[in-house]
């Protein structure tokens, strides 16, 4: 297990925990962790959280404003993630860097996601 504790929780019990699935560290977005609930006095599963080591930022660069999709060129914040990567969004614009899961490859995706 990989375990996160502190804060309010007592000693004796994890704030949040994920199986290790072979993960030489918490850095990988495909964890599933269970978070505690005081409601429940359990660890549920929580979808949405991750854990990452990936960059905050990405800078794409190298294409010619005036040619063809000249608008990837520029700074793409970590946003979150997306079919279990990171993401990152080009702030002010649709732009996205994700995982395209079907044809195994990392995408410039226009329409964000």
């Amino acid at each position: 297990h990989w375990l996160f504790s502190g804060g309010s929780i007592p000693e004796d019990r994890c704030n949040a925990f994920a199986e290790d699935c072979s993960a030489p560290h918490p850095g990988f977005c495909e964890l599933q962790w269970q978070v505690f609930e005081d409601r429940s006095g359990s660890h549920k599963l929580d979808s949405m959280v991750r854990s990452t080591t990936a960059p905050l930022a990405v800078k794409v660069c190298g294409r010619d404003a005036g040619r063809e999709n000249g608008d990837i060129v520029g700074d793409y914040m970590l946003c979150g993630t997306h079919c279990g990567r990171p993401a990152y969004m080009k702030q002010g614009t649709t732009l996205a860097i994700r995982y395209w899961p079907p044809a195994g490859r990392w995408i410039i995706d226009v329409h964000g996601f």
